[in-house]
């Protein structure tokens, strides 16, 4: 796997902390990883099965996640609502 040194304004550090510490994501690297699959999922990307093999054994070592199958379901369903303009 690549490596890739960023930096971020203390504002967008905060940012991904918050994000990280409540739970939604394991660390740092995770929500990188999320935004970039989301950006490409925008613009119409599919994944290889190579990128999809990595994304399964990266999240498996990232081990338990903090938040329950309610949260996790609750917000995927938000998202879905406010991607297809529901409410």
């Amino acid at each position: 796997m690549a490596r890739l040194t960023i930096s971020l304004s203390d504002q967008q550090s905060d940012w991904v902390e918050s994000r990280v510490s409540k739970g939604n994501y394991a660390n740092a690297e995770d929500y990188l990883r999320d935004l970039i699959l989301m950006d490409r999922a925008q613009q119409g990307e599919t994944l290889s099965v190579t990128e999809l093999q990595d994304i399964v054994a990266a999240s498996r070592a990232s081990g338990t996640g903090k938040r329950s199958v309610d949260e996790i379901f609750a917000e995927a369903e938000a998202l879905a609502a406010r991607r297809t303009g529901a409410s």
